[in-house]
């Protein structure tokens, strides 16, 4: 038991007590103090866990104490570990990782992690061992479902029940997404101190920016951004000629090589403002 060890015996004619003796060496000395009882059973309390403990008994009646019985041993342990609990798997390219609760108890050495292709899982192979509650099983095959139990070890090295089995399917990422094509049929109608920018709509794209500048133009300048196709540009200055461009953003980013235009082509309109 937990820092103990439990005996009994058989009884024996006349014995009016017995005295048990217990030591850490196989020759058990019957020199020291016995704990004594009337009955044929009895707990040794206050031992060491995970230390082989030798026990022999006597019998004591009036006319003494007889021979000792043979030698017996036992390694007084506490209760195994609870399981971990909260298993949670996330897939990823040949690998999974998995996460768990953590077993609170003074000793809680480590954890092992048990997988395999078929339901339930074995644990008598070489498992995977995590010093804390998460580990990442590699050298899957993509597409295939694994399924995955976790253990408690106790510092004495002995192993809790298994969690509940969780599956996962390792799988190779989607390939990136690309930016949409640049906006093409770009129109401006100037007026006061604005001017209105249209484009058709482009595929695969959430938004657009509007880049001005009355030099240059390019993503460092100025911008308006909106998810319609046209766009009111405000606050411009009146008989100033003003550059702008258009480029549209969607999950694989934004449409930003600008430069040299013959590679990466792009709507670009030049026109002056008037009253």
């Amino acid at each position: 038991g937990d820092t103990q060890v439990q005996l009994s015996w058989s009884m024996v004619s006349g014995a009016t007590s017995y005295n048990v003796y217990y030591g850490t060496s196989s020759t058990v000395p019957t020199t020291g103090t016995p704990v004594t009882t009337s009955n044929t059973t009895v707990s040794v309390p206050n031992l060491t866990n995970g230390t082989t403990y030798y026990f022999v008994v006597t019998a004591v009646n009036a006319s003494g104490e007889s021979a000792a019985s043979s030698v017996v041993s036992a390694i007084p342990m506490p209760p195994l570990l609870a399981a971990p609990t909260g298993v949670t798997p996330v897939a990823g390219d040949t690998q999974v990782t998995l996460s768990w609760n953590a077993v609170t108890d003074p000793n809680l050495a480590s954890y092992n992690v048990y997988y395999s292709t078929s339901s339930p899982v074995p644990t008598t192979g070489t498992p995977v061992s995590a010093a804390g509650t998460s580990v990442t099983v590699t050298g899957l095959t993509n597409g295939t479902t694994y399924y995955f139990v976790v253990t408690a070890v106790d510092i004495y090295n002995r192993e809790s029940a298994v969690s509940n089995e969780v599956g996962a399917t390792p799988n190779a990422p989607p390939p990136p997404a690309t930016p949409p094509s640049a906006p093409t049929s770009v129109t401006a109608v100037a007026g006061d101190t604005q001017v209105k920018v249209g484009w058709a709509a482009v595929s695969g794209a959430n938004s657009y920016n509007v880049y001005y500048s009355s030099a240059v133009v390019n993503t460092a300048s100025a911008k308006v951004s909106t998810s319609n196709t046209s766009v009111y540009v405000t606050g411009l200055t009146d008989g100033t000629t003003y550059n702008f461009i258009v480029t549209a953003v969607g999950p694989g980013g934004e449409q930003v090589a600008l430069v040299p235009e013959e590679k990466h082509p792009v709507s670009k309109v030049l026109f002056r403002l008037y009253t």
